[in-house]
């Protein structure tokens, strides 16, 4: 995005339905102009499947597995009631041979069914639908199921002892895309008592961490109640002794509203990050460092790190890189890589970091079909594999939508 496109898109917020038409034809009238891939050689393309979001790890503590959703459905339609989605791994040389491991009912093209790793070892945990309710099921690699539950999964430790789970229907009304096609409570409600929940994966216990009412109480600014409230986003840090998750807003007429609240297990309390209304991905750099693109105080938007202890952010300048996107750290690393949205030639690209230098490198530019947009789009959602040589991702540069890899020199 260049500085006059900057400009037009802030100063249309407030006005979502008028930007998103604006942008659809600004981008429909441009994707015809000829433009030429960068560094696509050197991907690794698994047509047919894709992972899901860029706060998740696809791959097996040992490296060994990369897990994946499998599709035979149009891949430019939101999923409908009845259209199960296949999980599997990708294994051996390069991760090119696959194994199915089950099915699920309920899934999307942004975070597939919160299929993620639990433990270290290699038993997988995804979200499912089950007796009019939503449900996570456990499995390992072969396809046995170890355990259920009866709340849905957000995030599970690194540790695999216990997951965090919000509502899902709220997520479904909040977040278009999001959400899924079983909803257990369809239609916009009263969703102030929406809990953010802790379940204990050995013995199921399940304790509220706080509400949207808490949450309320805890901003510094004065937010409206009357708006429609939800829980997005949960991620914990490298040790498991924090949570950071979204606390979302949104009214018929404004933009989406989003705090970053950081949950203190050993204290049992949550607070507030200082940033602005605007948040839109986030990842843990350590314990203490959370790095996100957001707005501060002050109205600027950009990359920050912020100290979520002394509540302090601070500016991170990437040359070439001002941009929203996907960032995901390295765990014990200065190393990010991170993702753009699609320009107005339909080029998306992908960026490694290095946070200590403020300096980013171009890994990869790929063309994007037009009709990957909005509730359909394929985002790059980047995520590092365990040893940080490759980087795994999701594109549509094929013309289908495929769950890829590369490897960073």
């Amino acid at each position: 995005m260049n500085k006059l496109e900057r400009i037009i898109h802030q100063s249309l917020e407030g006005k979502p339905a008028l930007r998103n038409t604006l942008k659809k034809i600004y981008q429909a009238s441009l994707s015809i102009v000829p433009t030429t891939n960068i560094n696509e050689e050197n991907v690794v393309v698994r047509p047919n499947c894709f992972y899901g979001f860029h706060n998740l790890c696809p791959w097996s503590k040992d490296n060994k597995y990369l897990l994946t959703h499998r599709f035979q459905t149009p891949d430019d339609r939101l999923p409908e009631k009845g259209q199960k989605i296949e999980v599997g791994v990708f294994f051996g040389e390069n991760h090119q041979s696959y194994r199915k491991i089950t099915e699920t009912n309920v899934w999307n093209w942004q975070q597939g069914a919160m299929l993620q790793w639990l433990g270290g070892g290699h038993r997988l945990i995804l979200n499912d639908w089950k007796e009019g309710r939503h449900c996570a099921r456990v499995l390992d690699v072969s396809g046995e199921g170890v355990g259920e539950f009866a709340t849905p999964v957000s995030a599970a430790a690194p540790d695999g002892s216990s997951f965090v789970s919000f509502c899902f229907d709220s997520l479904s009304e909040g977040l278009h895309g999001y959400g899924y096609a079983y909803r257990a409570t369809p239609g916009r409600r009263k969703n102030l008592g929406d809990r953010l929940l802790h379940i204990d994966c050995a013995t199921g216990e399940i304790d509220t961490l706080v509400t949207i009412g808490d949450v309320l109480k805890l901003s510094p600014r004065k937010l409206p109640a009357e708006a429609f409230h939800f829980f997005s986003h949960c991620l914990y840090s490298p040790s498991g002794k924090f949570l950071m998750f979204f606390h979302r807003w949104k009214s018929n007429t404004s933009d989406l509203g989003t705090q970053v609240v950081i949950y203190d297990f050993e204290a049992g309390r949550a607070h507030v990050l200082p940033l602005g209304e605007f948040v839109s991905h986030a990842s843990w750099h350590t314990d203490r460092y959370a790095f996100l693109y957001a707005e501060n105080t002050e109205g600027v938007r950009g990359y920050f790190l912020v100290d979520c202890l002394l509540d302090n952010a601070r500016p991170m300048a990437f040359e070439g890189l001002g941009c929203d996107g996907h960032p995901q750290v390295l765990a014990q690393s200065p190393r990010a890589v991170t993702d753009t949205y699609p320009d107005r030639f339909r080029m998306q690209k992908l960026y490694v970091m290095d946070l200590e230098r403020s300096a980013c490198e171009l890994l990869l530019s790929l063309k994007i079909p037009f009709r990957f947009r909005d509730a359909v789009r394929c985002d790059f959602h980047p995520r590092w594999d365990r040893s940080g040589q490759y980087i795994s991702f999701d594109s549509a540069h094929t013309g289908v939508r495929s769950h890829c890899t590369i490897r960073v020199q």
